[in-house]
């Protein structure tokens, strides 16, 4: 007896409470945050340290409850997660988001008096911890329900123009909007250097990373030095590798004016620069490296089967299929790249920094943010733009030859694999096994708790299609997934597909070298040779009118007549009954026109009688009218 077999299989309850135990407490202690912790600051003048003001004081009773209430509904919502649960707490997190400037509105009116111009207003920590819980919960709910990409920037942008607004036309008192306004071009020209400087040394840090992955898979002692000598870079503390730069740069400046005219120096820019390369280049390096090395060597061998040349296999093949990695890499690198900046403003790059070490010398926070909140949002941005490309393979199902269940895992737990990885609510996540399992023909209490080495085949693959359809995907990709089973499994799981398409709809792109099963369940065919489309269309127009020779022997050379009758109906050819006496032989409406032929063959007749499915005669289908419709119809594709 296997070991798996001897072992107790514990039996989970199929439902039960959960809550959300991060929104829970993210929640409890936003509100716990707004009543302990002063929401504003008011000071008279920028010098002066500011007083703090609780929730009651500065928005009112009303205001209190109003924002207590929303995140009290915000906390009943997370403790029964559902889809509609997750829905109303997203608008609530906007609301949110949207009352937080006019909360400051409310409060700059009600604490600073018009007889006091200088006086200014900080938002306080209850106001932080409130903005930074509410991107925690945000970035937790489009999560669990799995929002895609553009909708999320939507959101986001709309919150940001809102705020926007508000501090420019109804903040004045806002600390933060008086700094702005008073250096506003100062601040967009450090935006610009900023960016710039961001842009440039990512852009090199691709180039040096793809050339320096290429040269250590052809020389195996290079990447040993390589990956030495970048790490050792990485060790090296940031303005220590900005300070090693001077030096060097002002000897170089002194020896060669030209580098001067071009603004080499031992300040400034190229320091700055040579140094985000010198840090970017271990991630972008090594996820490059990785990238090229996973990509399947039999995948390159087919390739150059097919004769083409390196460059083609580089260009065509590896690099397209090493590119998700590779946009990591480039994500990692940017992120990075825009937090370091910052740093370079110390020897006089520029940049958003520059903000931030002033506000630090002055002692000004407002100064400090107005350099950080930038380069906070820059960094999103990115994140958001370069983001996992994983998430979007979830959104496809896919369905092999050989099931790639997990051997360790129960059926229960295969089938819910996808729906986990993309956060759905436990209960949710196994309300879709048990419609599946159901819709499948596995009852549950006999399979959910079954490995996969005690099904059948059919039954594998069974559950790898339940796998396949668990997180509701778009399209489902099925590379030859009958072609390891018997025949009589086959033609049932053809059946079953054909069957769950009508129901549920799904774009489908089913990959076969079995001419039969394509036609059988095709709605768009596409033949290919050597990687390139020869014909595409409806089964039936490639019967009548193959393209080529090739695509003629594909169909079934002679046969393709028997394949053609395959596929219509008995009804779409019957005629009306005529005056003689009827048939005795007899066919059902719904039958194929081939299976009529095979009956006429066996009962020696050239007339059979169609019935309902009630076997009540309603026409007749001959071999005369079948001959008849087959003759060509001037080019005209019957559909």
């Amino acid at each position: 007896m296997a070991l798996l077999d001897a072992l107790p299989t514990p039996r989970v309850p199929w439902r039960q409470w959960r809550p959300n135990r991060v929104l829970v407490v993210l929640f409890s202690v936003m509100l716990a945050s707004v009543w302990l912790f002063d929401v504003v600051s008011v000071s008279p003048n920028r010098i002066v340290s500011g007083q703090g003001v609780g929730l009651v004081e500065a928005v009112g009773w009303l205001g209190a409850l109003l924002v207590s209430g929303v995140i009290l509904t915000l906390v009943l919502l997370s403790l029964q997660p559902s889809r509609q649960s997750y829905q109303v707490a997203l608008v609530g997190v906007s609301l949110l988001f949207l009352l937080m400037p006019f909360g400051l509105m409310v409060a700059s009116d009600r604490l600073i008096s018009g007889d006091t111009p200088q006086a200014r207003m900080n938002m306080g920590m209850a106001y932080w911890l409130l903005l930074s819980l509410l991107l925690l919960c945000w970035i937790e709910l489009r999560l669990r329900l799995t929002l895609p990409r553009r909708w999320s920037i939507v959101m986001l942008l709309g919150v940001a123009i809102v705020w926007w607004l508000c501090a420019m036309w109804a903040l004045e008192a806002l600390a933060l909007s008086q700094e702005f306004r008073a250096r506003e071009d100062q601040f967009w020209r450090a935006l610009r250097q900023h960016i710039t400087l961001v842009t440039i040394s990512v852009a090199i840090s691709i180039v040096l990373g793809l050339s320096l992955a290429m040269l250590m898979r052809r020389y195996a002692n290079f990447q040993k030095i390589a990956f030495g000598l970048l790490n050792l870079l990485q060790t090296i503390p940031s303005i220590a590798l900005f300070g090693l730069m001077l030096g060097p740069l002002a000897w170089l400046a002194a020896q060669w004016p030209l580098l001067s005219t071009l603004g080499v120096s031992g300040i400034g820019w190229a320091p700055a620069l040579l140094a985000l390369v010198a840090y970017s280049l271990l991630p972008m390096v090594r996820n490059t490296y990785i990238a090229l090395e996973q990509v399947s060597p039999e995948t390159l061998e087919a390739a150059r089967g097919m004769g083409m040349r390196n460059s083609q296999r580089f260009w065509q093949v590896r690099l397209p299929l090493a590119l998700p990695v590779l946009l990591e890499g480039i994500r990692i690198t940017s992120v990075q790249a825009i937090g370091l900046t910052a740093v370079a403003a110390l020897i006089g790059a520029g940049g958003l920094g520059a903000f931030i070490f002033q506000g630090l010398g002055q002692a000004a926070m407002d100064m400090v943010l107005l350099g950080a909140l930038p380069i906070l949002i820059l960094a999103l941005m990115v994140d958001a733009g370069l983001g996992d490309p994983v998430k979007l393979r979830r959104r496809i199902g896919y369905v092999i030859q050989h099931t790639g269940l997990f051997p360790h895992w129960t059926v229960a737990r295969n089938i819910g694999l996808v729906p986990r990885l993309l956060k759905w609510p436990a209960a949710e996540v196994q309300a879709k096994i048990e419609e599946l399992m159901t819709l499948l023909g596995l009852p549950i209490a006999e399979f959910a708790h079954k490995y996969p080495h005690q099904l059948s085949g059919g039954q594998a693959q069974r559950v790898g299609v339940a796998r396949a359809l668990a997180a509701d995907p778009d399209i489902l990709l099925m590379d030859e997934p009958f072609g390891a089973l018997d025949p009589i499994t086959r033609e049932k799981l053809q059946d079953e597909l054909a069957r769950l398409q009508a129901k549920m709809h799904k774009t489908v792109v089913f990959v076969t070298h079995d001419m039969d099963e394509a036609l059988k369940l095709a709605d768009h065919l596409v033949v290919m040779r050597e990687g390139q489309i020869v014909q595409q269309g409806t089964p039936l127009a490639l019967l009548q009118h193959p393209q080529d020779p090739f695509v003629e022997s594909l169909l079934g050379g002679l046969e393709r007549g028997l394949k053609q009758a395959a596929l219509t109906r008995i009804k779409d050819h019957m005629a009306s009954m005529g005056p003689t006496l009827p048939a005795q032989s007899r066919i059902p409406a719904t039958y194929s026109l081939r299976q009529g032929l095979s009956m006429m063959l066996r009962d020696h007749t050239d007339r059979l009688t169609v019935v309902d499915q009630h076997d009540v005669p309603i026409g007749e289908l001959t071999l005369r009218k079948i001959v008849k419709e087959a003759q060509p119809e001037q080019g005209k594709v019957r559909e």
